[in-house]
């Protein structure tokens, strides 16, 4: 037979040195009746906890269209799908359309000028308006421009619905106010007249926000105005000021309607029955206020995802949590101009995206694996991940990561812990639950240098004493717990 591994006791413990650099063994006495603390492991039929909220933590995987895939340029302003599942997008200058496998700039569909957005209607026609004037619908694969706004620039077009039913086609404009479709090519100005300031944005409609229905119009620099039915238009005065409106957007989130708002330069705004609520950097809260656009999709189990475009990458509103996904997510740019989200017959959900390096397209859902977090990116990556029980009935997360420590996901929220709240060291290489000597069920961190610590409620960290040498070639790799002969032993690997 051949013999095992060289063994070396140490003050009652064995180390052994095997296939990893070193196994360690601490031997504790028989002990007939210990009682082990509260544990994470749910008790045999005890009800499964609720898993973690997968669409609060999955990023979106992003597939990408440049230049060199038949793109006009590389700033693109806005994204749409029509009626028959081409995609169109508009860059500073020019129209360009996805037939599936490569975008074509060329030919009678692709009209030149400025573009300001593109538009798809309640009736599946497609719309696109131009900032340097014009607006024109798609017909039977071409273009025809209506002559009544030959000489308007054309923020947006956007598409009403009112409590009675009644659908309105506006016309945003900067230079002539606010203009609705009166049908055979003939638009006319909202109201004989309109205070409105002359730049407008955006127009929606609410139905419960102050008590009865509302139209809401946005502008350039004139602040957030609405107009309830037979009455006059009135300046919101909710502390907008000047700042530059991009977008508009209304939900209903758990039986509340709520009007999303998205400037440029103040961040990100919500009005609702319990008042209004902002995002901003100053908070903290966003890594920019410079907001392009929102759109709306529906998670796995029904609820509300906000996406916001913003020159700092996209990000997601799912109920109160905010993520953001950047380059380094595989978005081909930090600048998201514009938004859609088109929906299949099968009911899937595609985002579209318009960045100032291309397009980019993703799945909503629909991908079986997602990135997490960029926790861990800035060295060597994650070395260690824990899912379990949180005693209240749900699940969290444990994650180590080499130069950024620990991380913890609990209650829809990430905490890190580094150097100064008790770990001796960023590089974390092991998250592992097991019984200590005394039966007490432990959560176990290990580190590079040869650290081992127990991780307490709170949490809070204690460190555990250990025989070894401490190196910085050497690292706690993993915590084995078993009972032999009635003794208590503790393995563990370095």
């Amino acid at each position: 037979m051949g013999r095992g591994p060289p063994q070396e006791r140490i003050g009652g413990v064995a180390i052994r040195i095997g296939a990893c650099l070193a196994l360690w063994w601490i031997l504790s006495l028989p002990t007939a009746a210990a009682s082990p603390s509260s544990s994470a492991v749910p008790a045999p039929g005890a009800t499964a906890p609720r898993a973690i909220p997968l669409a609060d933590l999955a990023a979106p995987s992003f597939t990408s269209f440049s230049i060199r895939d038949g793109l006009p340029a590389s700033v693109m302003v806005s994204v749409q799908v029509d009626s028959e599942g081409f995609v169109w997008a508009a860059s500073a200058d020019r129209l360009a359309r996805f037939d599936g496998n490569r975008w074509e700039a060329e030919g009678e569909f692709a009209v030149a000028g400025t573009v300001g957005a593109l538009l798809k209607t309640g009736d599946g026609s497609l719309w696109v308006g131009f900032d340097s004037g014009g607006v024109a619908r798609l017909e039977a694969g071409r273009w025809r421009f209506q002559p009544d706004l030959a000489a308007f620039n054309t923020f947006r077009l956007a598409e009403t619905t009112d409590a009675a039913g009644t659908t309105a086609l506006w016309a945003l404009t900067i230079d002539a106010g606010l203009l609705r479709y009166q049908g055979d090519d003939r638009w006319l100005p909202a109201e004989e007249r309109q205070p409105l300031p002359r730049a407008l944005t955006d127009i929606v409609v609410t139905r419960e926000l102050g008590g009865s229905e509302r139209f809401w119009v946005s502008s350039v620099n004139g602040g957030l105005w609405y107009r309830e039915p037979g009455g006059a238009w009135q300046r919101y005065a909710g502390g907008f000021g000047d700042v530059q409106i991009n977008d508009l957007h209304v939900t209903r989130i758990d039986g509340r309607e709520q009007l999303w708002v998205a400037t440029f330069g103040e961040g990100l705004w919500r009005i609702d029955a319990e008042g209004q609520r902002v995002w901003n950097t100053h908070s903290g809260e966003l890594p920019s206020d410079m907001l392009y656009a929102l759109e709306e999709s529906r998670a796995d189990d029904g609820s509300t995802m906000l996406w916001i475009g913003s020159r700092a990458g996209l990000m997601r509103m799912h109920g109160e949590r905010l993520s953001v996904f950047d380059y380094r997510y595989g978005l081909p740019s930090n600048a998201v101009r514009g938004l859609s989200v088109w929906r299949s017959r099968d009911g899937t959900q595609v985002l579209w995206l318009a960045t100032e390096n291309g397009i980019a397209r993703a799945i909503v859902g629909g991908n079986p694996w997602g990135a997490v977090s960029q926790f861990g990116s800035r060295a060597s990556g994650v070395y260690a991940v824990l899912v379990e029980p949180d005693g209240r009935g749900g699940e969290r997360l444990w994650v180590g990561a080499s130069g950024d420590g620990l991380a913890l996901y609990e209650d829809r929220r990430w905490r890190f812990f580094i150097e100064r709240d008790g770990l001796p060291t960023s590089w974390v290489r092991m998250i592992q639950r097991a019984p200590d000597l005394e039966g007490r069920d432990t959560l176990w961190l290990g580190f590079s240098h040869g650290e081992l610590m127990r991780i307490l409620p709170g949490p809070r960290f204690e460190p555990v004493a250990t025989p070894w040498e401490k190196s910085e070639s050497q690292a706690v790799l993993d915590v084995l717990a078993r009972t032999h002969d009635g003794a208590r032993e503790l393995w563990v690997a370095r």
